[in-house]
């Protein structure tokens, strides 16, 4: 009986241990077609490209979810930190998406209004931020390169100071017992830390101090309406509920970049510094010893070794008879790393809409080519630009102006929502003579008109009669 008994055991073990053997390689499976549908949340120690997984209709609110997202966040701004590539192209892009600023302008017929709204708008820009530290122009900067790097970003109004607070991703957290509270209704659902309605919309956020948790307590949580939040995110699916980071896309590409660039240098370090090795002659001992150094020192004409040691600073060793000096040859950085690294960085610079030369910051030297690098990247800076007005400029400056109107320091100027208008930074002509002269070509063959370059059109022309006529016969622009 005993001897049945330890057969069934043994039975028993045998179809445990292989129900563990399948569940983890079913674990497994399921792991590396996660990892291989969006390779940056947990690049491999070799870095080497993963085999593609088979098509399937995951949506990216499930593989950015959780601690995914947390490490996808990390992941982005460890290539910000250590990808000169990387930092090259969101640099790029804030700068010619924010530039200097954009400037809101009051288009109101009443010129004291609008020197009234202007003056207030431009105290508050200076005083915008809760933590003290920016002023608003520092804080459209930190949206939009935030929004590049993690996908999102969470701007609060605080009704009591008018004034703005920025929460990154990695501050929205998953709330354990959210379900529990009395100001939970049974219609709503939470993801990730958004509170949804039935219609999917978002009701409340749930932020905490950033760390490696993603679930917290609700003690732990300070909740968020979002009436007061303007979550401004980049979606690629209408499904999408939180923000997919564009440089996520390209990230683990500059990560093999980085570190072949890395491993490049290295070699070449050691090649400098080892330039010459000591070897065993292949036929007999033969001649007498040499100095043990560097190429230029056996080859010098200095005939003693003191004489040796004087030059060097230090004591010298001596070649055995059996010995002689290799010279290594120097062949790193390899010429082709280049060619290679620009390729990639083209790549890299198309998935975000940007060509090369705006990518690398590297000037082409012809004219034409020029003009259609920056055509090419003018498309992608305005649809930002325009992504921005519509989101952070706008909320922030309704909210601004709304609170000196509750306050009294406005005067309500009627429709002045629908009178707000944003203008950018221009951007400067490659040659100005040869742009002037084709706007004036156009113009003269009604290729285009001034409205199509101009919403404000009559008023520019209003505007320069009135230089023309102050001015008169002086030049604005001499020196004297």
């Amino acid at each position: 009986m005993a001897k049945r008994m330890s057969t069934l055991e043994k039975q028993l073990q045998r179809a445990n241990l292989e129900r563990d053997i399948e569940t983890a390689r079913l674990e497994a499976t399921q792991a590396s077609h996660f990892r291989a549908q969006w390779e940056a949340i947990d690049p491999s120690k070799d870095h080497r490209r993963k085999q593609p997984a088979p098509a399937r209709d995951t949506q990216e609110r499930q593989l950015l979810y959780g601690r995914n997202r947390l490490k996808a966040c990390e992941f982005a701004r460890q290539m910000l930190r250590s990808a000169p590539i990387a930092a090259a192209i969101v640099e790029n892009l804030v700068a010619n998406i924010v530039g200097t600023g954009p400037k809101l302008q009051f288009m109101f017929d009443d010129n004291g209004a609008k020197a009234d709204y202007q003056a207030y708008w431009n105290e508050w820009t200076r005083n915008c931020d809760r933590s003290g530290r920016f002023d608003w122009y520092d804080m459209c900067a930190l949206v939009v390169a935030e929004k590049l790097t993690t996908g999102e970003i969470l701007p609060w109004w605080d009704r009591v100071e008018a004034k703005i607070a920025l929460f990154e991703a990695e501050n929205i957290k998953k709330v354990a017992d959210w379900e529990e509270q009395s100001t939970w209704n049974k219609e709503y659902t939470q993801f990730d830390g958004l509170k949804l309605d039935a219609m999917n919309r978002i009701v409340e956020f749930a932020v905490a101090q950033i760390g490696a948790e993603t679930e917290v307590r609700f003690e732990d949580v300070t909740i968020l309406d979002a009436a007061d939040c303007q979550f401004s995110r980049l979606l690629t699916r209408y499904s999408d509920v939180r923000g997919n980071p564009p440089l996520l896309k390209i990230a683990p590409f500059l990560d093999d970049v980085r570190q072949l660039l890395l491993l490049e240098l290295q070699s070449a370090k050691a090649a400098a510094a080892h330039a010459v090795a000591i070897k065993k002659k292949s036929g007999p001992p033969t001649g007498s010893g040499r100095v043990k150094g560097s190429a230029t020192a056996t080859s010098s004409s200095v005939g003693s070794y003191p004489q040796l040691e004087q030059i060097y600073g230090a004591r010298m060793a001596y070649l055995g008879l059996d010995e002689e000096l290799d010279i290594l040859g120097n062949d790193r950085p390899s010429p082709n790393i280049a060619s290679f690294t620009e390729f990639v960085t083209l790549l890299a610079g198309s998935a975000i809409g940007l060509p090369i030369s705006h990518t690398l910051l590297k000037t082409s030297t012809s004219y034409s080519a020029a003009r259609n690098e920056g055509n090419q990247a003018e498309i992608t800076y305005q649809r930002w630009q325009q992504r921005e007005e519509r989101g952070f400029y706008s909320w922030s400056a309704e909210h601004a102006i709304q609170h000196g109107i509750d306050t009294g320091a406005l005067s309500e100027y009627p429709n002045w929502k629908q009178a707000l208008k944003w203008k950018h930074q221009r951007r400067m002509d490659i040659d100005p003579m040869k742009a002037a002269r084709a706007r004036q070509v156009d113009l003269d063959t009604y290729y285009s008109n001034l409205a199509d370059w101009h919403d404000n059109w009559e008023a520019r022309i209003e505007q320069r009669e009135r230089e023309k006529e102050l001015i008169g016969d002086q030049n604005p622009v001499s020196n004297e």
